[in-house]
């Protein structure tokens, strides 16, 4: 089935004088759409070259023939640094692994930019994790690190654009979560990495499994880390991650054993290569919601909808606080990233299970809805459900005359099934929520492509997990008005 495509203007009508953003991509059902407003922006000043480092020497060290099993992945950029991240492993680590690591413009490494040195402790699991800075901003390098004289594989990140500094290139991004191993292989992260992403927004439950103590967690880590694919979508872009129930346990909620959840949090700290400082090594606790600035694009939001919910807020009022005082920037789009579904859904069915979302906590909704009703180009990814669906977020999604005030994607999950307690009501969905634009279970990840003018969204299918030449193409979804955000496909 050939791509839908659909181009408008901020007030939702047709433009028949855009070109076909989709020319030479896959048939995977996309839409663009204009934003409701557009920057303006100077021309970019000529770059300057960047100033070019000598290598270090790296210090000796006794190490298995191969200690960087899990790959190496970057994250939480910014328009002037990244984070790096690697982990050893091996029978008889000693307890600090000295190493160096190296950022470059070529992937032969000939020309350095950076270089620092770091350790991997038992502490944590001889995880590491660098901050490389200095570097220019909207510019692709490649990393790596060393320890002794053995070289980890190398990867690829992107420093995002700054605010004002021209750079109009379109941004793109993937969007999923949820990636069971019991549930199918990883076939979208193969997708991912061929996609030559600049950033990969993870959306949560990026382990499955039972664990208790921090070392059961970390174990869950490296199984899920040791599939070849997983490590290509790490090693081909920036992520940046938060987190949802399986990170800690299904469906967890406060009363979760403390211990148990501050092993959790530790492991995924440790996992992760994000710029946020370790979580209390007693409770746990830590201020996991975050801002990425994308530059001339936008602003995304990262939300945590697990650790501060309580029988009457999803979110707790820290960060509702500090999402509303996020809202106000100067780029075109405001991505929204919610683990769980913000924007509702009525089942057919007489138990709604839908309560750990936004529909277990309609004030908190109709509190969020009021603060994006006045700022155009919101657009909310969201996760959790195994199934992508694009719908019309307002007050009170019960509420047909309510107005919409902005989109919400939610994503393909990357292995995990759809629910089968929700896969017979599937087909009635639309029928109960108009707000419900579309919804397909297949398994895989969004991609969507940010511009000055314009917004291209793509799901990306795959009929067998196991398989990453089953890609699909996507049918087309019905448009949303641009005048609460973005027409998705």
């Amino acid at each position: 089935m050939g791509a839908f495509l659909a181009a408008c203007t901020s007030d939702g009508s047709e433009r028949s004088d855009v070109p076909d953003a989709s020319a030479g991509a896959a048939d995977n059902g996309a839409t663009t759409s204009a934003p409701p407003s557009t920057p303006t922006t100077a021309a970019a000043p000529e770059p300057q070259p960047l100033p070019e480092v000598d290598a270090l020497d790296t210090e000796p060290v006794d190490l298995p023939a191969e200690p960087f099993t899990l790959g190496v992945a970057s994250g939480d950029p910014d328009a002037t640094s990244v984070i790096l991240w690697t982990r050893v492993l091996g029978a008889g680590l000693p307890s600090i692994v000295p190493m160096v690591w190296e950022v470059s413009v070529d992937e032969s490494f000939s020309t350095l930019v950076a270089t620092g040195r770091a350790e991997a402790t038992t502490e944590h699991a001889h995880t590491v994790r660098a901050i490389a800075s200095g570097l220019r901003s909207g510019t692709t390098f490649f990393y790596r690190f060393r320890a002794g004289a053995i070289a980890s594989p190398v990867g690829r990140a992107k420093v995002l654009p700054a605010l004002g500094d021209g750079q109009n290139t379109p941004l793109r991004l993937g969007v999923s979560s949820c990636q069971r191993l019991g549930d199918g292989g990883y076939a979208a992260h193969d997708g991912i990495a061929a996609s030559n992403l600049d950033l990969m927004i993870w959306l949560g439950d990026y382990i499955y499994g039972r664990a208790n103590t921090v070392d059961e967690y970390r174990d869950l880590y490296a199984e899920h880390r040791s599939d070849p694919l997983l490590q290509a979508a790490h090693a081909s872009c920036a992520w940046s991650a938060t987190w949802d129930d399986h990170e800690v346990a299904n469906d967890y909620n406060n009363s979760v054993d403390q211990a148990r959840f501050a092993a959790a949090a530790k492991a995924w700290w440790e996992h992760m290569p994000t710029r946020l400082p370790p979580p209390d090594p007693e409770t746990g606790a830590f201020d996991l919601y975050r801002t990425i600035d994308l530059g001339d694009h936008g602003r995304l939001l990262l939300t945590d909808v697990r650790q501060h919910a309580d029988g009457a807020t999803l979110l707790g009022p820290d960060q509702e606080d500090w999402l509303a005082s996020q809202l106000d920037h100067d780029g075109t789009w405001t991505l929204v990233g919610s683990p769980v579904l913000v924007s509702g859904l009525l089942l057919p069915v007489a138990d709604n299970p839908l309560f750990y979302t936004y529909d277990g906590y309609p004030n908190d909704r109709a509190r969020l809805a009021a603060r994006v009703a006045s700022i155009p180009g919101t657009v909310f990814l969201s996760g959790d459900l195994h199934t992508s669906m694009s719908l019309l977020m307002s007050a009170d999604p019960a509420d047909n005359t309510a107005k919409p005030v902005a989109t919400e994607l939610m994503a393909p999950a990357i292995s995990s099934a759809f629910p089968e307690d929700l896969a017979g009501a599937a087909p009635l969905l639309g029928l109960v929520n108009p707000h419900l634009q579309g919804i397909d279970p297949r398994n895989g990840f969004l991609r969507l492509t940010l511009s000055a003018d314009r917004a291209l969204v793509e799901n990306i299918f795959y009929e067998d997990t196991t398989d990453p030449s089953s890609v699909a193409p996507a049918p087309p979804m019905a448009i949303i008005p641009t005048a609460p955000g973005l027409a998705p496909a």
